[in-house]
């Protein structure tokens, strides 16, 4: 059964970031996430991960992750809504 969720980094610090290549849902064809990330940086978390899985610091580039996923930067104040929550 496809896999369809969100996924949420505080901010972009190595130490939250750093499991994302090695969760394996990204990697199968029909999964959806959406990513949403806080960050002080000018750099948008699309970018930041892409940075990440690339040499020399992981030798597998997003380009092989099979999951459709689009990429949400948040700024402090902005609200995420879900069916049953809300993340402020």
């Amino acid at each position: 059964m496809p896999v369809k969720a969100r996924i949420l980094f505080s901010h972009v610090h190595w130490d939250h970031i750093q499991g994302f290549p090695f969760f394996k849902p990204l990697y199968v064809k029909g999964n959806e996430f959406d990513i949403y990330a806080g960050t002080c940086l000018p750099t948008p978390i699309e970018e930041v991960l892409k940075q990440q899985m690339s040499p020399p610091c992981f030798p597998v580039k997003t380009d092989v992750l099979a999951a459709r996923i689009k990429y949400h930067d948040i700024r402090p104040g902005d609200v995420i809504y879900g069916r049953n929550y809300r993340v402020t």
